[in-house]
Protein backbone atom coordinates (compact mmCIF):
# COMPACT_ATOMS: atom_id res chain seq x y z
CA UNK A 1 0.00 0.00 0.00
CA UNK A 2 2.41 2.64 -1.18
CA UNK A 3 0.93 6.13 -0.80
CA UNK A 4 2.28 9.01 -2.84
CA UNK A 5 3.34 12.02 -0.80
CA UNK A 6 1.15 14.32 -2.91
CA UNK A 7 -1.94 12.33 -1.92
CA UNK A 8 -0.96 12.34 1.73
CA UNK A 9 -0.32 16.08 1.58
CA UNK A 10 -3.79 16.61 0.12
CA UNK A 11 -5.39 14.48 2.82
CA UNK A 12 -3.53 16.31 5.59
CA UNK A 13 -4.58 19.62 4.08
CA UNK A 14 -8.19 18.50 4.42
CA UNK A 15 -7.72 17.72 8.10
CA UNK A 16 -6.77 21.33 8.67
CA UNK A 17 -10.16 22.60 7.46
CA UNK A 18 -12.00 24.51 10.14
CA UNK A 19 -15.57 24.85 8.90
CA UNK A 20 -18.31 22.95 7.15
CA UNK A 21 -20.11 24.48 4.21
CA UNK A 22 -23.83 25.01 4.55
CA UNK A 23 -24.71 21.93 2.50
CA UNK A 24 -22.40 19.60 4.44
CA UNK A 25 -23.71 17.50 7.32
CA UNK A 26 -21.42 16.65 10.20
CA UNK A 27 -21.12 12.89 10.70
CA UNK A 28 -18.98 12.17 13.74
CA UNK A 29 -18.21 8.56 12.82
CA UNK A 30 -17.23 9.44 9.27
CA UNK A 31 -14.96 12.18 10.63
CA UNK A 32 -13.37 9.72 13.04
CA UNK A 33 -13.02 7.15 10.26
CA UNK A 34 -11.35 9.75 8.06
CA UNK A 35 -8.86 10.55 10.81
CA UNK A 36 -7.85 6.94 11.41
CA UNK A 37 -7.49 6.54 7.63
CA UNK A 38 -4.98 9.42 7.52
CA UNK A 39 -3.05 7.68 10.30
CA UNK A 40 -3.02 4.47 8.26
CA UNK A 41 -1.69 6.38 5.26
CA UNK A 42 1.06 7.79 7.44
CA UNK A 43 1.86 4.38 8.95
CA UNK A 44 2.23 2.90 5.47
CA UNK A 45 4.45 5.78 4.38
CA UNK A 46 6.56 5.13 7.47
CA UNK A 47 6.69 1.45 6.48
CA UNK A 48 7.70 2.36 2.91
CA UNK A 49 10.55 4.46 4.32
CA UNK A 50 11.80 2.17 7.10
CA UNK A 51 10.64 -1.27 5.98
CA UNK A 52 8.69 -1.71 9.23
CA UNK A 53 5.92 -0.02 11.18
CA UNK A 54 7.10 2.15 14.08
CA UNK A 55 7.53 0.54 17.47
CA UNK A 56 4.61 0.96 19.84
CA UNK A 57 6.97 3.22 21.77
CA UNK A 58 10.62 4.12 21.87
CA UNK A 59 12.51 2.52 24.74
CA UNK A 60 15.59 3.32 26.79
CA UNK A 61 16.97 -0.16 27.43
CA UNK A 62 19.74 1.08 29.68
CA UNK A 63 17.31 2.86 31.98
CA UNK A 64 14.59 0.25 31.46
CA UNK A 65 11.86 2.75 30.63
CA UNK A 66 9.49 3.59 27.80
CA UNK A 67 10.00 7.03 26.27
CA UNK A 68 7.65 8.27 23.53
CA UNK A 69 4.60 6.89 21.74
CA UNK A 70 4.51 5.78 18.11
CA UNK A 71 2.37 8.88 17.58
CA UNK A 72 5.49 11.00 18.10
CA UNK A 73 7.50 8.86 15.69
CA UNK A 74 4.76 9.33 13.09
CA UNK A 75 4.85 13.14 13.20
CA UNK A 76 7.03 13.61 10.08
CA UNK A 77 4.53 11.48 8.16
CA UNK A 78 1.47 13.48 9.21
CA UNK A 79 2.91 16.82 8.17
CA UNK A 80 4.55 17.78 11.48
CA UNK A 81 8.28 17.24 10.97
CA UNK A 82 9.08 20.50 12.74
CA UNK A 83 7.22 19.40 15.87
CA UNK A 84 9.01 16.04 15.72
CA UNK A 85 12.37 17.81 15.76
CA UNK A 86 11.39 19.65 18.95
CA UNK A 87 11.24 16.43 20.95
CA UNK A 88 14.23 15.12 22.86
CA UNK A 89 14.10 11.53 21.70
CA UNK A 90 16.30 10.27 24.54
CA UNK A 91 13.93 11.62 27.19
CA UNK A 92 10.54 10.24 28.32
CA UNK A 93 7.24 11.83 27.40
CA UNK A 94 6.94 13.52 30.79
CA UNK A 95 10.41 15.04 31.00
CA UNK A 96 10.39 18.77 31.62
CA UNK A 97 11.21 19.46 27.97
CA UNK A 98 8.91 16.93 26.28
CA UNK A 99 5.98 17.55 28.60
CA UNK A 100 5.80 21.13 27.36
CA UNK A 101 5.08 19.82 23.84
CA UNK A 102 1.90 17.96 24.82
CA UNK A 103 -0.12 21.12 24.17
CA UNK A 104 0.99 21.05 20.52
CA UNK A 105 -0.98 17.90 19.68
CA UNK A 106 -1.79 17.92 15.94
CA UNK A 107 -5.41 18.02 14.83
CA UNK A 108 -4.83 14.59 13.22
CA UNK A 109 -4.81 13.04 16.71
CA UNK A 110 -7.85 14.88 18.08
CA UNK A 111 -11.13 12.97 18.06
CA UNK A 112 -13.98 15.02 16.58
CA UNK A 113 -15.89 16.54 19.47
CA UNK A 114 -14.36 14.18 22.02
CA UNK A 115 -11.78 13.62 24.74
CA UNK A 116 -9.91 16.31 26.69
CA UNK A 117 -8.26 17.94 23.73
CA UNK A 118 -7.03 20.86 25.80
CA UNK A 119 -5.13 18.31 27.91
CA UNK A 120 -3.53 16.76 24.84
CA UNK A 121 -5.56 13.56 24.94
CA UNK A 122 -6.16 11.36 21.90
CA UNK A 123 -8.65 8.58 21.24
CA UNK A 124 -6.55 7.05 18.45
CA UNK A 125 -4.62 4.09 19.76
CA UNK A 126 -3.15 0.84 18.55
CA UNK A 127 -3.91 -2.36 20.47
CA UNK A 128 -1.11 -3.48 22.79
CA UNK A 129 -0.73 -7.26 22.77
CA UNK A 130 2.04 -9.74 22.05
CA UNK A 131 0.29 -10.92 18.89
CA UNK A 132 -1.10 -7.57 17.69
CA UNK A 133 0.30 -5.38 14.93
CA UNK A 134 1.91 -3.16 17.59
CA UNK A 135 3.34 -5.27 20.41
CA UNK A 136 5.54 -3.78 23.10
CA UNK A 137 9.25 -3.37 22.30
CA UNK A 138 9.06 -5.08 18.92
CA UNK A 139 8.79 -3.74 15.40
CA UNK A 140 6.43 -5.43 12.98
CA UNK A 141 6.41 -5.37 9.20
CA UNK A 142 3.67 -6.26 6.75
CA UNK A 143 5.33 -9.62 6.21
CA UNK A 144 4.73 -10.44 9.89
CA UNK A 145 0.96 -10.08 9.59
CA UNK A 146 0.30 -13.73 8.78
CA UNK A 147 -3.48 -13.50 9.18
CA UNK A 148 -3.62 -10.96 6.37
CA UNK A 149 -3.70 -7.18 6.51
CA UNK A 150 -7.44 -7.15 5.74
CA UNK A 151 -8.07 -9.32 8.84
CA UNK A 152 -5.89 -7.44 11.34
CA UNK A 153 -6.70 -4.23 13.21
CA UNK A 154 -4.09 -1.47 13.15
CA UNK A 155 -5.73 1.53 14.85
CA UNK A 156 -8.88 1.88 16.94
CA UNK A 157 -10.84 4.80 18.28
CA UNK A 158 -11.35 4.41 22.02
CA UNK A 159 -13.98 6.23 24.05
CA UNK A 160 -13.23 9.40 26.00
CA UNK A 161 -12.70 7.53 29.27
CA UNK A 162 -9.92 5.47 27.66
CA UNK A 163 -8.20 8.38 25.88
CA UNK A 164 -4.50 8.91 26.63
CA UNK A 165 -2.04 11.79 26.41
CA UNK A 166 -0.86 11.56 22.82
CA UNK A 167 2.88 11.48 23.55
CA UNK A 168 2.60 8.97 26.38
CA UNK A 169 3.64 5.41 25.44
CA UNK A 170 0.18 4.03 26.14
CA UNK A 171 -2.21 2.16 23.88
CA UNK A 172 -5.27 -0.03 24.32
CA UNK A 173 -4.64 -3.16 26.38
CA UNK A 174 -7.59 -5.50 25.99
CA UNK A 175 -9.59 -5.86 29.21
CA UNK A 176 -11.64 -8.96 30.02
CA UNK A 177 -14.42 -7.38 27.99
CA UNK A 178 -12.41 -6.20 24.97
CA UNK A 179 -15.05 -3.70 23.79
CA UNK A 180 -15.31 -1.95 27.16
CA UNK A 181 -12.96 0.92 26.32
CA UNK A 182 -14.11 1.24 22.70
CA UNK A 183 -17.86 1.75 22.75
CA UNK A 184 -18.75 5.42 22.86
CA UNK A 185 -22.46 4.85 23.52
CA UNK A 186 -25.13 2.20 23.29
CA UNK A 187 -26.04 3.44 19.81
CA UNK A 188 -22.64 3.90 18.19
CA UNK A 189 -20.34 1.26 16.82
CA UNK A 190 -16.57 0.98 17.04
CA UNK A 191 -14.31 2.73 14.54
CA UNK A 192 -11.37 0.57 13.45
CA UNK A 193 -8.79 0.77 10.68
CA UNK A 194 -7.35 -2.47 9.36
CA UNK A 195 -3.74 -2.91 8.33
CA UNK A 196 -4.75 -2.83 4.67
CA UNK A 197 -6.19 0.68 5.08
CA UNK A 198 -9.88 -0.25 5.14
CA UNK A 199 -11.96 1.53 7.79
CA UNK A 200 -15.05 0.01 9.39
CA UNK A 201 -17.66 0.73 12.00
CA UNK A 202 -17.89 -2.53 13.94
CA UNK A 203 -21.18 -3.44 15.51
CA UNK A 204 -21.29 -3.61 19.31
CA UNK A 205 -22.78 -7.09 18.82
CA UNK A 206 -19.50 -8.55 17.53
CA UNK A 207 -18.52 -11.32 19.92
CA UNK A 208 -15.34 -11.21 21.97
CA UNK A 209 -13.76 -14.17 20.17
CA UNK A 210 -14.15 -12.64 16.73
CA UNK A 211 -12.84 -9.29 17.94
CA UNK A 212 -9.78 -10.87 19.58
CA UNK A 213 -9.06 -12.68 16.32
CA UNK A 214 -9.10 -9.34 14.49
CA UNK A 215 -6.50 -8.09 16.95
CA UNK A 216 -4.14 -10.99 16.33
CA UNK A 217 -1.68 -10.73 13.43
CA UNK A 218 -0.88 -14.45 13.53
CA UNK A 219 -3.63 -16.62 14.95
CA UNK A 220 -2.07 -19.80 13.68
CA UNK A 221 -4.54 -20.38 10.89
CA UNK A 222 -5.91 -18.75 7.79
CA UNK A 223 -8.97 -16.54 8.14
CA UNK A 224 -11.53 -15.19 5.74
CA UNK A 225 -13.11 -11.74 5.78
CA UNK A 226 -16.45 -13.52 5.57
CA UNK A 227 -15.95 -14.71 9.17
CA UNK A 228 -16.44 -11.21 10.60
CA UNK A 229 -17.66 -8.86 7.86
CA UNK A 230 -21.32 -9.30 8.89
CA UNK A 231 -20.45 -7.21 11.97
CA UNK A 232 -18.68 -4.48 10.00
CA UNK A 233 -19.95 -1.51 8.05
CA UNK A 234 -17.39 -0.13 5.58
CA UNK A 235 -16.94 3.63 5.88
CA UNK A 236 -16.35 5.62 2.70
CA UNK A 237 -13.71 7.77 4.34
CA UNK A 238 -11.97 8.81 1.13
CA UNK A 239 -15.01 10.89 0.25
CA UNK A 240 -15.13 12.72 3.59
CA UNK A 241 -14.20 16.36 3.97
CA UNK A 242 -12.36 16.37 7.29
CA UNK A 243 -12.93 19.28 9.62
CA UNK A 244 -11.26 20.26 12.86
CA UNK A 245 -14.00 20.23 15.48
CA UNK A 246 -12.82 20.82 19.08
Amino acid sequence: MKIHSTLLGFVLMLTASTALSAEDKFDRDLQAGGKVWTLLLALHNYHDTHGMFPEAYSYDRKAGRALLSWRVQLLPFVGHAELYRKFKQNEPWDSEHNKALIAEMPANYAAPGGADRDKGKTCYLTIRADDSAFPAEKRIGLKDIKDGTSNTIAVVEVNDNTAVIWTRPDDYVLPENPLEGLLRSEEQGIIVAMCDGAVYRLSKSIDDERFRKLVSRDGGGSRMVSEWIEFAEPLKVREVKLVDVP
